[in-house]
């Protein structure tokens, strides 16, 4: 307990409040207090002053204890209240104690508030530490059974004792199939060996921790775990058995293999690639470089990181500043430039950069380097070979065309135009490329040409491959000149589907045949090698006019575009460039249309099946024939292997950098950092530590071994694996240590010489692992504390009915060890009525039901014991039983308490209920139908039970109280009055409280007691104490108003007669004096009579009493005074309509109604209309009487305290004794009832009648 306590103080007397502080320093308890006196400033109390404990007076000005402990419920705070107060029923301190208070003390005997406080805050300490261990209980339960980790315990010699969820999901067993079981059932009989070497270490008393292994599934799956095993002790400290937590590490098992395998790959790909490959940073400097990028800079690694970027580059290219350009606006480019060997040499080399972030959000660059120089050479040559080739076709003076097999002319030279054209063809259209040779020859053959017949005999033969070549002379003349040809026909190349046509004008070797001979030759050789490149080249070769339009395409075209050259030629090469690249390819066309050399550039083409094809152009501009000479080559497999490249190079540093785990690597003997991922920096709280050693970054670890480790895996190359292994790290640089728990592996990498060069490290952080195994040990270990501490027993039987578990709960009520009880059949302890009930239960069980049970035991000592036991069915996973669970509570105490409390029940009258909310459905015990006076086979029905309720507020009470109930759980407690099923009114108290089921209320139950004696009883105490007041005070009042009245005319009367012994007076004085004399005997007769009626009051309240209509009894007095209503012009308005009669004594209520009714015609306001208003209605069981006048009124401040008084007059000008309204007050109060005023000067009266029912 608190040694210096708050206490909050309600109290609004500071002497009071002093007295308490008094005691409580005899008390020796320190405390510091706060008095507060108002709602107000207790509830800012609550708030700022957070009390340890509450002490309250009961009556506050507009506040009160009760009211004080709803706000401290509504509010939800919990906190001891103690009531002080001056004096307190019983009653009311049990009201008050169930209301919440923790006790009450007298203000008379403050010396046991001392005491009391402390009581309190212990009563309070305690229930907090079982709320805490209840909590704890529930807590460490559902964390064994909610844990995804196996946990299990066994005995030293192998049997499965325990199995949580955890372990049924990894292992596959259901709990019933492996308690009982020897843990040999999860292990592969090659690891058999591991469990006696764990069992010596758990006898020595020590742990297993970590321990990598694997485990057999239900279903023979080998299950990668890890496991923690740790001994169980007795209470004497001796190990009985083992647990162990199985944690399944399949995934992480998984997660190394991947990362190994990656691993391997990239090295593999970064040692083994044929092209360079350079980790550089974004200002130049080399990090690291490949052996082929040593090839082809022939340089070592070591010259390549000295030289940097700009030692490998030649700086006047001025294509590195636009690749340079791209790289940092878009993170990657690929450029060709010229590169410098290590000699000094220039070489043109193709680059490609990508751009990346580091672990310490650094960005780093890699590239790759390939050597083109040949590829160059080789492009230079094919240029220059294919501009000869063009230049030599269109040279020759033949006419040449190539036709396919359907005689469709794809491609012609110049010489074929220009004759078409001389020889007065307006349109070249049907006679050059795209027009039909074999439909010219038909043509011809039908108007009786043979030499056409023989022409196209020629071609077929050829494409049939009759016949290589085919050739014909024929004479072709004009009108002008005799010319002769040569048509010669021959295969294009490989390629069946196409010849090559050619018509030589060999006129002059007609007339000359000797120069026709030579001619013939050279002409036929440089047709057959532009025949064979034509036929040879699987690229595209074209032509393309200033217009955009192609004007010769090669037969490629068809196995690049899938377009034949025929439906090319005289189409835009525009339509067929991809619309991404229309713009780049745009503009390099109208750069080579200007003369702007552009030798190579690449762009995509859409294949006539839709597909996207890269090219590599070579493009030469003529500038006389106006003609781009392209060549166009599908890189299709070479960008496939680029994006391949990139791709599998993006996914490593996407794995390194995304890595679940933290890696990096460490460079030479000092482990410098060459790389490392996020998480490694996360993990440590470290940055920029590339280039740094390990002792640099870390040198806290020094100590801790792990250096040793790594001078050990970079010496020897053995890989070095530790597992869940401890270490301390300043990860915030104050040189506060952060502790760990990792798994990680150390491992060599080598270069390609075999030569180690660093080391790679892979850490998993597995603390938090660690440490909520640590909790769950400490849990479980908790948990079965809990479970052999219960207060309930716990029973366990087998499918064959035989004692399987018990708790030491259980062993208490049965008086029996557990070793005696384990092995019982279930019905052995029962007695006679106990055994059948379990033969039916059993069944029950195997059913599947669960219910609780009450069954008689015997114990060992032959006590007989009741006991109440929630029995419940156990399957396992396909259906079977395999025995119950018991919870067994002792009620042996409770069963004769209750039948103590039914006893006492019938005897005080107390009934009890129930109402089933879901079903609808209520219960009446015998007693309860006493009261309502029903008979005893009567079925009760909700809706009648709350109708029989008095109507008005009793009812709405009884209705709200089960709502909210139902609605908040709010349990209640009321006097409400009933009425019985014959007509009797009763009054009951009424207690009730909700049963909730997952925050649904299904049952409420509770006592219903007739209590109707005991408040007629207080009706009749609290009214005669109130008569006896009344009267003690009526008394008092009557024997100083007789004192007073009587001693004056007594004086008078005793001095007059003296005076008349006078014998000295004359006759006159004689006369005068006896005057005053009869004058006092006539008010001391108006006294006596004045006190006689009072008395007579008093004794006609004996009278028999009768019904009285008060709309006759207004009539009768309107009658009797009928003259005076008149006279004043009275007005009386009278409602009856609520209730117009009275069961009473008629004499006193017509007094009343008449001293009244006179009384607010005598004192009206002149010159107004008096308006008199009279009515009655029914309210909780009492009649209530109205009169109102718009008299004179009175000041109620100044004379409210005398208005009823004896004798008392407030107004002069109307004659009066002041008996009136004294009259009507004892009239009223000796009828039971109670009357009282409210009036304002000069705005009327209005006197307000209570009587009871």
């Amino acid at each position: 307990m608190k040694t210096n306590l708050k206490i909050l103080h309600l109290e609004d007397t500071p002497a009071d409040a002093e007295l308490v502080d008094r005691e409580l320093k005899k008390g020796k308890i320190q405390f510091e207090k706060l008095v507060v006196a108002n709602k107000t400033a207790f509830e800012k109390a609550l708030k700022e002053f957070a009390p340890d404990i509450i002490i309250s007076d009961h009556t506050l000005p507009s506040f009160d204890s009760f009211e004080a402990i709803k706000i401290i419920r509504r509010q939800g705070i919990e906190i001891p209240f103690i009531l002080v107060s001056a004096t307190v029923s019983d009653e009311y301190a049990v009201e008050i104690m169930k209301a919440g208070a923790d006790d009450y003390i007298l203000k008379d005997r403050l010396h046991r508030l001392p005491q009391a406080l402390l009581n309190a805050m212990e009563k309070f300490s305690r229930e907090k530490e079982r709320e805490r261990m209840i909590y704890e209980h529930a807590h460490l339960a559902a964390i064994v059974n909610a844990s995804n980790d196996g946990i299990i315990s066994k005995t030293l010699d192998g049997i499965i004792t325990s199995w949580n969820t955890g372990a049924e999901k990894l292992l596959g067993y259901s709990t019933e199939e492996a308690i009982g079981k020897n843990i040999s059932l999860i292990i592969p009989p090659d690891c058999l060996h591991e469990e006696s070497e764990f069992m010596e270490i758990i006898k020595r008393g020590e742990s297993v921790k970590h321990f990598e292994t694997v485990r057999l599934s239900k279903n023979g799956t080998r299950v990668d775990v890890s496991l923690t095993i740790s001994p169980i002790k007795d209470n004497n400290g001796k190990v009985i058995g083992a647990a162990k937590i199985v944690y399944d590490i399949t995934d992480r098992k998984k997660a190394e293999q991947i990362i190994y395998d990656s691993e391997e790959k990239f090295h593999s790909f970064f040692e083994n690639s044929t092209d360079g490959i350079l980790l550089t940073v974004t200002d130049g400097r080399i990090l690291s470089a490949n052996a082929a990028a040593c090839s082809i800079f022939k340089m070592s690694e070591e010259e390549i990181c000295r030289a940097g970027r700009f030692g490998l580059v030649d700086n006047t290219d001025p294509r590195l500043a636009a690749a340079l350009e791209e790289r940092q606006r878009t993170g990657k480019a690929k450029a060709e430039l010229t590169l410098i060997r290590g000699n000094g040499e220039r070489f043109p080399g193709e680059l490609t950069s990508v751009v990346y972030v580091n672990a310490n959000g650094e960005q780093r660059t890699s590239m790759i380097v390939r050597d083109i120089s040949e590829k160059k050479y080789a492009q230079e040559l094919l240029l220059e070979s294919e501009a000869f080739n063009e230049g030599v076709l269109s040279s020759l003076s033949s006419h040449i065309t190539v036709i396919d097999k359907n005689g469709n002319l794809i491609a012609v030279n110049k010489a074929w135009d220009d004759f078409a054209k001389t020889n007065g063809v307006a349109s070249l259209e049907g006679v050059s490329t795209g027009s039909n040779y074999i439909e010219v020859c038909q043509r011809s053959m039908a108007a009786g040409d043979s030499i056409a017949g023989q022409t196209l005999e020629g071609i077929q033969s050829v494409f049939k491959k009759e016949v290589k070549t085919f050739e014909l002379e024929y004479p072709c003349h004009s009108l002008t000149e005799q010319r002769w040809f040569n048509l010669s026909v021959m295969n294009f190349g490989e390629d069946d589907s196409k010849i090559v046509i050619s018509h030589q004008n060999i006129t002059e070797r007609k007339i000359a045949e000797n120069n026709l001979s030579y001619t013939s030759v050279e002409l036929q050789k440089t047709l057959s090698e532009l025949n064979k490149i034509l036929d040879s080249s699987l690229d595209v070769i074209c032509t393309i006019n200033t217009a955009g339009e192609f004007v010769n395409v090669s037969a490629a075209s068809q196995q690049v575009w899938g377009y034949p050259p025929e439906e090319l030629i005289g189409s835009k090469f525009m339509n067929l460039v991809y619309e991404e690249d229309a713009d780049m390819t745009s503009k390099a066309a109208e750069k080579i249309f200007n003369g702007i050399q552009t030798p190579f550039f690449e762009n995509r083409y859409v294949h006539k099946s839709g597909r996207i094809v890269p090219l590599l152009w070579s493009v030469n501009w003529d500038e006389k024939l106006q003609l781009m000479f392209c060549i166009a080559k599908d890189v299709t497999e070479k960008k496939r292997l680029e994006i391949a490249v990139e791709t599998e190079r993006d996914q490593f540093y996407d794995m390194f950098l995304k890595a679940p785990s933290a890696i990096g690597m460490l460079k030479g003997a000092n482990h410098v950092f060459e790389m490392a991922n996020p998480l490694y920096l996360q993990l440590t709280g470290k940055k920029d530590i590339i280039g740094k050693t390990v002792a640099e970054v870390l040198p806290e670890v020094v100590k801790q071994g792990f250096v040793s480790m790594l001078d050990h895996v970079y010496q020897t190359g053995e890989s070095y694996t530790g597992t869940q292994v401890s270490v301390k790290v300043d990860t915030e640089g104050n040189g506060e240590m952060t502790e760990f728990y990792i798994d990680f592996v150390y491992q060599a990498y080598r270069n390609g010489k075999g030569e180690i060069e660093g080391v790679f490290f892979f850490i998993n952080d597995i603390t938090e692992q660690i440490l909520s195994r640590k909790e769950i040990e400490k849990s479980e270990k908790q948990y079965r504390q809990i479970v052999e501490t219960a207060q309930e027993g716990i029973w366990m039987i087998d499918e064959n009915n035989e004692t399987t578990f018990v708790n030491q709960k259980m062993c208490e009520i049965l008086a029996y060890t557990e070793e005696e009880l384990i092995g019982r059949e279930h019905s052995y302890y029962m007695d006679a009525d106990g055994k059948e009930k379990a033969v039916i239960a059993l069944e029950r069980r195997k059913r599947g039901i669960s219910e609780t049970i009450e069954f008689g035991f015997i114990s060992k000592h032959g006590k007989h014991v009741h006991t109440s036991v929630s029995a419940n069915p156990i399957f396992d996973d396909t259906g079977n039983f395999k025995g119950s669970l018991g919870m067994v509570s002792d009620i042996t105490e409770k069963n004769h308490l209750e039948e103590l409390l039914g006893k006492s029940n019938r005897l005080a009258r107390i009934g009890s209920w129930e109402i089933d909310v879901v079903k609808g459905t209520v219960f009446w015990s015998d007693i309860i139908k006493e009261i309502r006076e029903v008979d005893k086979d009567y079925v009760p029905l909700l809706d009648v039970g709350k109708s029989y309720f008095v109507e008005g507020t009793d009812k709405d009470t009884i209705s709200k109280k089960v709502q909210e109930c139902i609605e908040n759980g709010t349990p209640w407690e009321e006097e409400l009055q009933i009425i019985t099923f014959k007509g009797n009114h009763k009054w009951v108290r009424t207690i009730g409280e909700g049963e909730f089921l997952n925050g649904t209320c299904i049952r409420i139950h509770g006592s219903f007691q007739d209590i109707t004696e005991r408040k007629e009883a207080e009706s009749e105490r609290v009214k005669m104490i109130s008569d006896l007041v009344q009267r003690n005070s009526d008394l008092e009042q009557f024997s100083y108003i007789i004192s007073h009245n009587l001693r004056a005319p007594s004086a008078n009367i005793i001095g007059l007669a003296e005076i008349l012994q006078d014998e000295t007076l004359t006759p006159q004085e004689q006369k005068e004096f006896l005057q005053g004399l009869s004058t006092s005997v006539i008010a001391l007769d108006t006294i006596i009579k004045d006190i006689n009626s009072i008395l007579q009051l008093k004794q006609d309240v004996n009278e028999k009493k009768e019904v009285i209509i008060f709309s006759k009894l207004v009539n009768d007095i309107k009658i009797s005074i009928g003259n005076i209503i008149d006279k004043h012009r009275v007005r009386i308005i009278s409602d009856f309509s609520e209730v117009d009669e009275i069961y009473s004594l008629k004499i006193y209520i017509y007094s009343i109604f008449y001293n009244l009714i006179s009384n607010s015609i005598k004192y009206s306001k002149p010159n107004e209309q008096p308006i008199i208003e009279i009515k009655s209605i029914r309210e909780n069981g009492k009649i209530i009487l109205t009169f109102k006048d718009n008299g004179l009124g009175l000041d109620m401040k100044t004379k409210g305290a005398k208005i009823f008084g004896l004798y008392n007059r407030f107004h002069s000008h109307v004659e009066g004794k002041g008996m009136g309204l004294f009259m009507v007050k004892t009239q009223v109060e000796s009828l039971g009832g109670k009357i009282s005023i409210a009036s304002e000067l000069n705005k009327g009266t209005e006197f307000t009648i209570v009587f009871e029912i």
